[in-house]
């Protein structure tokens, strides 16, 4: 009689297993994937919104409070502004405060604020403030 040589190798129910396996844990890395995507999304928005909220806080730190003519800048003027064009999906404010007399007349306080709504509909800000004198 001859002896039946074993043959190496996987069987079509061991595949199949492996592949249900398989399958199962990749099934259970979806939320992961979502979840990681979301917060990429979410660190994105962010990293804009305090982007643009502090170009503009830099370009009103660039202007002079008292122009050469001796006159008030009416970039740097008391009040809250908005931005008319910012990006899609975001929005842009400024606010300059007088000193109001606490200081000397050339102190200006600059807050500037950029706001988003996430896709969840949740609001969010980024805000920056400064205080500037026109002392150089």
């Amino acid at each position: 009689m001859r002896k039946r040589r074993r043959e190496n190798g996987y069987t079509l129910h061991e595949v199949l297993i492996a592949l249900v396996i398989l399958s199962v844990a990749l099934i259970a890395l979806i939320p992961m994937l979502i979840y990681t995507t979301r917060g990429n999304s979410f660190g994105k928005s962010t990293t804009l919104a305090a982007t643009l909220a502090q170009d503009k806080l830099e370009e009103l730190r660039r202007e002079p409070i008292v122009l050469a003519s001796g006159t008030a800048n009416p970039l740097l003027v008391a009040g809250t502004y908005a931005d008319p064009s910012p990006p899609a999906g975001f929005s842009r404010s400024w606010t300059i405060v007088d000193s109001g007399g606490s200081f000397s007349a050339d102190v200006l306080g600059i807050e500037v604020t950029a706001a988003w709504t996430d896709s969840k509909g949740l609001a969010h800000t980024s805000r920056f403030f400064t205080v500037r004198t026109n002392q150089q």
